[in-house]
């Protein structure tokens, strides 16, 4: 008999409720550093970013950056307001407008990229040396390029970390 995925998600959500703040505040900043004049590294192998009170974030994918923060925290701000476990939706424009950014061409095709990074980001997490989860992404999501409209289903151990009280409204890194 195999475990539900349900019960992975679980275990991790309920070991990472003991986190202190202060370990919070670097699992943010390792996953979401400063991109140097939009350039991203891609990381090709899980790449250990933070090993700190027995906990190691591995990643693997295109670098996170802060403009994928405050998108990721949007949409997990989005989230508070839906039943849990339901999908997020949202206009481009007004997320756009929420992160005060314009509403242009521009500004939309950011959007769909920011969109398809935090998709793609792998998350390796491993607590005391002993238990390993791997999240395959922040979000999954479906677009209507042509109307502007997502629908989003933000990934539940990670949408239950960064509603933690300590991320609102971001990590504390920008001010």
């Amino acid at each position: 008999m195999g475990t539900h995925p349900s019960d992975v998600f679980t275990s991790l959500v309920s070991s990472l409720s003991d986190i202190n703040a202060s370990t919070l505040r670097r699992v943010c900043e390792a996953l979401f550093g400063a991109a140097d004049d939009g350039h991203r590294d891609f990381f090709s192998r899980r790449t250990l970013l933070l090993s700190a009170d027995g906990m190691d974030v591995r990643f693997l994918g295109v670098q996170l950056d802060q403009s994928d923060l405050s998108l990721w925290m949007e949409i997990v701000h989005l989230a508070r307001t839906q039943i849990p476990g339901s999908p997020v939706t949202f206009s481009a424009s007004d997320v756009l407008k929420a992160l005060q950014r314009r509403t242009g061409k521009q500004d939309h095709e950011w959007l769909g990229e920011a969109m398809a990074r935090l998709a793609g980001a792998g998350i390796e997490i491993t607590l005391g040396r002993r238990h390993t989860w791997f999240l395959d992404g922040f979000l999954s999501y479906r677009a209507n390029e042509r109307r502007g409209h997502y629908v989003v289903m933000p990934s539940p151990p990670l949408l239950k970390l960064f509603e933690h009280p300590f991320f609102h409204p971001d990590c504390g890194a920008r001010q």
